[in-house]
């Protein structure tokens, strides 16, 4: 695979199923080889906070699991030696800036990338060397703290997934947004999503500021630029005017927004807006040095703006 005029293919298993947050020409449903899916990361952010650490997905070949397993495998759910997800073919044109997105907010975390057979059958191979990103176990022996929790007994994964909640919501929406945009069955998921259903009613999430996000209805909509959708959707970044294409509705401060892609309409999050959407056609496609000029005597209180539009902290990713 080469950058520039070739595409390049990107494999993906976890939330860039539902949202990839980069610009493609085509996907396709497929499966990869040799490596298992598990919710074994922790995460005091997206999915979780300091003082409960939710889960998250990762991916390890399946001679590392199988180190990991050694003296656990009666226990652990039986599945195949296959992860099924949605594999993209990316342009050569923003080939190069998507995988320094990716490797921005993959590599950082311990993550490793190589080339892997992407199959839609067991005997078709539909691309022959896609990117994946994966955890390298063989790194973990020179961190002193490491996200990777190694063997977890499922019921207690499930224990923590129904009770977590983060910047991006519960810990359980990102394992049902997984299971249902899965191409395929996945006794792993399935299972763990069974244990959460039994659990969800004794642990009420409904009153986090994430979860009213969730349930209130948006006021207005933001459609926002390629730029602006992978600084949310691959850094976990503000919202900020520049990345501002489209006001639509009337809001107030302080009330929901919907985000969404200016190009493919997909939603990206939603969030408290610090503006009104009368000050954001205002400031929309500005550098935030200027907000202050444009708003500072028509706004009610010069000392209450804000340079992002919607703060990260009270946003969260769909």
């Amino acid at each position: 695979m080469c950058l520039g005029d070739n595409p390049s293919y990107i494999f993906s298993y976890g939330s860039l199923i539902w949202r990839c947050g980069f610009e493609f020409e085509t996907c396709f449903k497929g499966f990869v080889k040799g490596f298992r899916r598990r919710f074994w990361m922790k995460d005091t952010f997206h999915r979780g906070n300091p003082s409960l650490c939710g889960r998250t997905l990762t991916l390890i070949r399946e001679e590392d699991y199988k180190t990991v397993m050694v003296n656990e495998e009666e226990n652990e759910i039986l599945d195949e030696e296959r992860v099924w997800g949605v594999c993209y073919r990316v342009s050569g044109e923003v080939a190069n800036q998507v995988l320094k997105d990716l490797d921005t907010r993959e590599l950082i975390a311990g993550y490793q990338k190589t080339m892997v057979k992407v199959h839609v059958t067991e005997d078709i191979v539909a691309c022959q060397a896609a990117i994946i990103y994966y955890y390298d176990l063989s790194r973990e022996q020179t961190k002193s703290i490491s996200p990777f929790t190694g063997y977890e007994p499922i019921e207690e994964t499930a224990n923590i997934i129904a009770q977590a909640y983060g910047f991006s919501g519960p810990n359980r929406e990102y394992l049902y947004r997984l299971q249902q945009s899965l191409p395929h069955p996945d006794a792993y998921i399935d299972h763990l999503v069974h244990l959460v259903n039994q659990l969800a009613k004794k642990y009420n999430c409904q009153h986090s500021m994430q979860a009213i996000i969730i349930q209130k209805e948006a006021k207005g909509v933001l459609l926002i630029d390629s730029g602006a959708v992978a600084a949310l959707s691959q850094r976990s970044k503000n919202l900020l005017p520049c990345g501002i294409r489209k006001v639509i509705g009337d809001f107030e401060r302080d009330e929901i927004v919907e985000i969404r892609d200016s190009r493919t309409l997909h939603l990206i999050s939603k969030g408290f807006s610090n503006f009104s959407s009368s000050e954001i056609k205002q400031i929309k496609g500005k550098h935030t040095k200027f907000i202050y000029e444009i708003l500072g005597n028509n706004s009610e209180t010069t000392s209450t703006i804000h340079l992002e539009v919607v703060s990260k902290n009270k946003m969260i990713l769909i």
